[in-house]
């Protein structure tokens, strides 16, 4: 809006001047006088529009921005809905499997590999690192499947809580970076 004010006030500076100019010198002198306010004009009149494209352009670069923010935030959410909180679940399925007495070696080798086709398809979702981990523990579970004694279990207790306090570290800081997003 201040703009288009300065811009009108310039217009009208610019008639008023050429008016006065026509009463007040002689012909020739008022055709420069006249060329040079045009020159003038076209200017000022380029640099609003270049400035006004410059706004428009930093609008864009904005809302380009915002876009890519809001598409991580998506794909954070993403891989909370479908990696981590599913893959807590099949651990928790096979962590209660392997520790019942009565264990049903079939209900077993079907839920270790679930696991295992699960993380396959979907590793492509979490850090290098944390594949390392569970690629250790589907290592642990087998060993600990096949000999009960406590040695085994104890190598899958602990790459276990390994890869639950990874899982739980990356998720915690995914929601984190949701929130300040968000703005929570």
């Amino acid at each position: 809006m201040k703009k288009e004010r300065l811009f009108i006030h310039w217009l009208l500076a610019i008639i008023i001047a050429s008016v006065l100019l026509v009463f007040l010198k002689p012909q020739e002198t008022i055709n420069n006088i006249i060329q040079a306010i045009a020159i003038i004009t076209l200017v000022f009149v380029t640099w609003v529009y270049a400035k006004r494209t410059g706004d428009l352009v930093e609008q864009e670069k904005k809302t380009l921005e915002e876009n890519k923010k809001k598409k991580d935030a998506d794909y954070w959410e993403k891989r909370i809905n479908e990696f981590y909180q599913p893959f807590i679940v099949k651990l928790n399925n096979i962590k209660e499997e392997l520790y019942n007495e009565q264990r049903d070696t079939k209900k077993m080798n079907e839920l270790r590999n679930d696991a295992q086709c699960f993380f396959w398809k979907k590793k492509y979702m979490i850090s290098q690192e944390t594949v390392k981990k569970i690629e250790k523990l589907q290592l642990t579970i087998f060993q600990a499947e096949l000999d009960r004694r406590k040695k085994s279990f104890k190598k899958y207790y602990e790459a276990e809580k390994e890869v639950r306090t990874t899982i739980n570290n990356e998720w915690n800081e995914i929601e984190d970076k949701i929130r300040k997003f968000y703005g929570y």
